[in-house]
């Protein structure tokens, strides 16, 4: 077993109720990373022989062992989010759009549960636009909120 250092990671929108878990006090902190192999915000492993080494340094030495030989970087992240105001509207590329725009092999799902209910009781998910010239028009305005599908 390989026990992970959580990474901090602090954003404009982040809050103060992760800095609790971690003792850090007035940070704005909008991820609590418990596992991630990206570049820049991988865990560092505590014990064993990969003691100080990052998951991004691992992966390749042991994503045989682990099942994972087909994924060119460690292809799951589980963190704790606080986010204090909205956070921004984000795209994420199924995995041929991700190969095509990125030259990346897999694209990205989230999935999210939720602690405590948004105060607006809902949150926003996906585009609710006929067209990409609906949506471009949209940005344009000002008005993305209304082009933008919402759940409670």
């Amino acid at each position: 077993m390989i026990i992970l250092e959580a990474v901090i990671h602090e954003t404009v929108w982040g809050g103060n109720r992760l800095g609790r878990l971690i003792k850090r006090d007035g940070a704005k902190t909008g991820h609590l990373y418990l596992v991630n192999g990206h570049k820049g915000l991988s865990n560092r492993a505590l014990n064993g022989a990969y003691a100080g080494v990052t998951l991004e340094q691992i992966f390749p030495h042991e994503k045989r062992n682990w099942g994972m030989e087909a994924y060119e970087s460690f292809p799951l992240t589980i963190a704790l989010v606080d986010a204090r105001e909205n956070l921004s509207i984000q795209v994420h590329p199924d995995a041929r759009t991700a190969e095509r725009l990125e030259h990346e092999r897999n694209g990205k799902t989230e999935s999210y549960i939720f602690l405590e209910e948004p105060k607006s009781r809902w949150i926003y998910a996906g585009c609710a636009c006929g067209s990409k010239e609906e949506l471009e028009a949209a940005v344009e305005n000002g008005r993305t909120e209304d082009v933008t599908a919402h759940f409670p």
